[in-house]
């Protein structure tokens, strides 16, 4: 699959499934600590502790309000960064308040967890191995003298259930990403080519029409004459070849999309005429030259292989062209006089 093809499902895949998950916890924190505020509010009073959870929920409040306005995904993993480093902060500054052991250094049982949850695998296991090198040295430094109190097996338990708990969500982010991942290349990718679907070109067209970009429809000539003399099994084995010499020409050049049965096009991000139109020529004299092997399952003894050509029509954003339903009406309109011209061409 074309790198940027990939790049746009991952990118999808990530932001929506951490998005979520990150207006969870939030929820969830917002309520724990309003609850805790309240509590120890009406107990003690406006101690340093209450300030700090009243700090807390006024910046969990506003995250409510930020989180679902992101839209780009590494602003995204920054707010989670951030939010994490508050909450580690203010675990490390609770903990120093504390001189002997006691239950809330339970609590770093939960950072593998919130860690793999909000940040994902590469994030989730480099926070959690920073964790435990920083909460090695802090026990070290507080609680060294008091090792010897504890029974003989708390320790190796602890230890224990931290890295069974660090396992699960390993894995658990891991198997959970992958079958996103899965979920998402169906809704977004064609089924036969795994080329990008129509409906994702409105997507990727959003965000890179400021950039300026060209669009290139291609159409293979005379599919129909392939489809009659060799059959829908011969057509579907061209269109995958083809969709795949695609891939591998327009890789880190373009998105590459399959809009119809024997259409695609390429958006070309930060291209002008000239570049696409070049670009267009070399594919199309590729293509021509390209022998595909149209051998089918039933049909492995006889060595056949066919050459194809293509037609293609250009547009580029301009002052007359600026949506994409208008980019594709340009491309479209180029894409038909190369056809009537004799196929074969490239005309923008």
């Amino acid at each position: 699959m074309n790198s940027n093809n990939q790049h746009i499902i991952e990118t999808l895949v990530d932001k929506n499934h951490r998005k979520s998950t990150l207006n969870l916890m939030i929820r969830f924190g917002l309520f724990i600590t309003a609850y805790l505020f309240y509590f120890n509010f009406s107990r003690y009073g406006f101690t340093f502790d209450v300030q700090v959870q009243l700090g807390f929920v006024i910046f969990l409040s506003a995250m409510l309000l930020i989180v679902p306005k992101i839209s780009d995904n590494s602003r995204l993993l920054t707010w989670i960064l951030r939010i994490f480093m508050c909450i580690t902060a203010l675990f490390l500054s609770r903990l120093a308040g504390y001189h002997t052991l006691n239950s809330i250094q339970m609590w770093i049982l939960i950072i593998p967890l919130l860690s793999y949850i909000l940040l994902g695998e590469r994030w989730g296991f480099a926070i959690t191995l920073s964790s435990v090198f920083v909460s090695l040295m802090f026990f070290h430094t507080h609680y060294h003298d008091q090792l010897d109190l504890l029974p003989s097996n708390t320790l190796p338990n602890v230890i224990s259930t931290f890295l069974v708990i660090w396992l699960i969500a390993h894995l658990y982010e891991h198997n959970t990403y992958k079958s996103h991942l899965m979920i998402a290349k169906t809704a977004i990718t064609d089924p036969m080519t795994d080329l990008l679907n129509r409906s994702t070109l409105i997507k990727v067209f959003d965000k890179h029409q400021k950039d300026g970009l060209s669009l290139l429809m291609l159409d293979i000539d005379f599919f129909k004459t392939v489809n009659d003399a060799y059959g829908h099994e011969v057509g579907d084995i061209v269109i995958i070849e083809f969709a795949k010499q695609m891939s591998l020409f327009f890789a880190d050049k373009g998105y590459v999309f399959r809009i119809g049965g024997e259409e695609f096009c390429v958006l070309l991000p930060k291209h002008q005429l000239k570049q696409t139109v070049r670009l267009a020529n070399d594919f199309k004299k590729l293509i021509a030259e390209h022998k595909i092997d149209i051998n089918t399952e039933d049909n492995q003894t006889d060595k056949r292989a066919i050459n194809i050509t293509i037609s293609g029509g250009i547009s580029i954003i301009n002052d007359t062209d600026r949506t994409l339903n208008q980019l594709l009406k340009t491309a479209d309109k180029n894409l038909y006089i190369a056809k009537h011209n004799g196929r074969n061409q490239i005309v923008s």
